[in-house]
């Protein structure tokens, strides 16, 4: 596998790429799981930001763990330690999509979310334009909609840090050159 250095930003097509390569080894990891309990699992954190397609890499906190498959579970006591993998209790559920009958993921913006107390400030802020870009085909939500979902979600680690990234000071990243768009969001209108 390639590998790519923090906020390094895909075309469409290594995306998608990407996307389908992360697909395949969730299906891996789930299946093995899935023949030994019957406990739900939802895809995560970073994991589902790249099933959703994400198309930059994030700035990841020491001891995150991005080449690990993150999931989700709903009950406390069915956190588990299993080599390649990450668990974390979703106290307060979760948005599920469903990307096919064996993978399920939390929807993309419930995982910027939860990814917002892993990444450093720019990576956030990228994963929030990347959620409300202005190219209709990439477009998750509207800025008003994530401000709306951040806002009626329980409190959670990390609310502070998600509230500030949608706030205008955080143009010094959006808008570094002057000129009206950051080269995330340039990426973005042209793809």
């Amino acid at each position: 596998m390639e590998s790519f250095g923090h906020n390094t930003f895909f075309t469409l097509e290594q995306a998608r790429e990407e996307a389908a390569r992360r697909h395949l080894e969730c299906r891996q990891v789930l299946s093995r799981i899935r023949s030994r309990s019957s406990v739900p699992l939802y895809v995560s954190h970073g994991t589902a930001l790249e099933l959703h397609g994400m198309i930059a890499t994030m700035n990841y906190l020491p001891g995150y763990g991005s080449e690990l498959v993150h999931v989700s579970v709903c009950r406390q006591r069915d956190l588990r330690k299993i080599q390649g993998m990450k668990f974390h209790y979703a106290r307060h559920g979760v948005d599920v999509v469903h990307a096919d009958e064996l993978v399920s993921s939390v929807s993309a913006m419930q995982a910027v979310c939860q990814i917002a107390p892993y990444v450093d400030e720019r990576s956030l802020v990228i994963a929030m334009d990347w959620l409300t870009c202005a190219n209709p085909d990439l477009r998750v939500c509207t800025h008003d909609e994530l401000s709306d979902y951040i806002r009626s979600a329980p409190r959670f680690i990390g609310s502070a840090k998600m509230q500030k990234g949608l706030a205008p000071v955080q143009t010094r990243y959006r808008f570094p050159a002057g000129n009206g768009a950051s080269f995330g969001e340039r990426c973005l209108r042209a793809a």
